[in-house]
């Protein structure tokens, strides 16, 4: 049987459009829904950089993040790769934290069902390295260029999501042979697999 791995945040859960929308509520001012241009959303949300971290981590354990909203054709997707009986495993750098946990796992059972293997919720910014490396090459779909990387490294076919947040890293990621993309609908999964 085959395996996919799954990044959730801006891959399967629209985490920067919930984020957004909890920032405007607590700065008391609208935040550009369209994202910060880089990984450092100091700029983006006129905070500093110890403020931005609070905000991060405050989402993360509020009830809003537990009702993040799918990405455009993620649900599709995961149809796509249930109906080729492929095996899928979600890794996200969340928080691991049990509260967190828990609500990233009924987010996900709310809008994919019951249908993935395991979900691996590690903490902000923790290598996502050993979990990689503990599968077999299969198909590894990230927005992050240094998990990307990782994922090259550990010998997965890796696609990349374009986002605000990562559009400058584009030739980089091609470089080092990951397909990129900005749509699901873009991708033909039956090939991939």
């Amino acid at each position: 049987m085959k395996t996919v791995l799954l990044d959730c945040d801006d891959v399967l859960l629209n985490w920067l459009e919930g984020f957004a929308m909890y920032c405007s509520a607590q700065l008391d001012r609208d935040v550009c829904p369209k994202g910060p241009d880089n990984w450092v959303m100091d700029k983006w949300l006129g905070t500093e950089p110890h403020e931005t971290i609070q905000l991060i981590e405050e989402f993360n354990s509020s009830d809003d993040f537990g009702k993040l909203s799918p990405v455009d054709g993620a649900q599709a997707a995961v149809r796509v790769f249930q109906a080729h009986r492929v095996r899928m495993h979600v890794i996200t750098s969340c928080s691991s934290d049990w509260d967190t946990v828990e609500m990233r796992k009924c987010n996900l059972r709310a809008y994919f069902g019951d249908v993935f293997d395991s979900v691996h919720c590690l903490d902000l910014g923790q290598s996502k390295e050993q979990i990689l490396h503990a599968f077999d090459p299969c198909l590894w779909i990230e927005d992050n260029l240094k998990n990307a990387l990782i994922g090259v490294k550990a010998g997965h076919k890796v696609l990349m999501r374009q986002t605000s947040h990562n559009a400058r890293h584009r030739a980089e990621a091609e470089a080092a042979g990951i397909t990129w993309f900005t749509n699901w609908n873009e991708l033909k999964l039956q090939e991939l697999l």
